[in-house]
């Protein structure tokens, strides 16, 4: 009892087999190559501040994320911040554009675009502070 090729693809149990297989294909092509986009308000921080240092910025910022669905899902939001390097900084107010290297972000995710798009940074020096006097023996 040979089966023919063209007997095997009248049959219907094999042709709905093909059809999920396809259908599973492209859903699972579909779903992976799809870009989402998570928009978020998160904190500004600064990090490398000495005691006289004062520094004055808006506390948080609204930014909007690009990257593949499953890359956005495993992302812990509650973590993710805007971190700037204050030894950047110099004293007076200065415009900041927020960059991908200041989020800390995988390399799946990106920024796509956020509010407002220059922070103003306001530094100063408090010339107040003591530094401990030295003696000479």
């Amino acid at each position: 009892m040979e089966l023919s090729f063209s007997h095997l693809l009248s049959q219907r149990s094999f042709l709905k087999i093909g059809a999920l297989v396809i259908a599973y294909g492209l859903w699972f092509t579909m779903s992976t190559a799809h870009t989402s986009s998570l928009s978020l308000s998160l904190p500004i921080g600064f990090y490398n501040t000495s005691q006289a240092l004062h520094i004055q910025a808006p506390t948080d910022i609204s930014l909007s994320l690009v990257g593949p669905r499953e890359a956005l899902a495993k992302l812990d939001i509650n973590s993710i911040a805007v971190h700037i390097d204050a030894e950047k900084l110099s004293i007076g107010t200065h415009p900041y554009v927020i960059t991908r290297q200041d989020l800390l972000l995988p390399a799946a995710v990106s920024l796509h675009d956020h509010v407002p798009s220059t922070v103003m940074i306001s530094t100063n020096c408090d010339t107040t502070t003591t530094t401990p006097a030295t003696t000479q023996a």
